[in-house]
């Protein structure tokens, strides 16, 4: 009787498997990542809305309280005047 190598296909059968396994674990992982990204820039996006829209209100906030500085600084510009004109007569 001629002798044969043996090869142990129920081994490489697993490896093959776990190769397998490990190129869809691989491709899942790389799916959730492109999925992970697209929520985080989406969060970023509102983020970013939401802070550009509190630097809005920041802004109308400052401007309301300059112009409301500035008419007081008129009006006393306008009592020193009113002042230094009684002084003069």
């Amino acid at each position: 009787m001629a002798e044969y190598p043996t090869t142990n296909y129920g081994q490489e059968s697993k490896r093959i498997t776990i190769r397998s396994l490990e190129m869809e674990c691989l491709q899942e992982t790389i799916l959730l990542n492109d999925r992970l990204l697209e929520v985080f820039n989406r969060d970023r996006k509102e983020q970013d809305s939401q802070l550009q829209t509190e630097e809005n209100n920041l802004l109308d906030t400052i401007t309301t309280d300059l112009c409301k500085l500035l008419a007081i600084l008129k009006e006393m510009r306008e009592l020193v005047n009113q002042q230094i004109i009684k002084k003069i007569i």
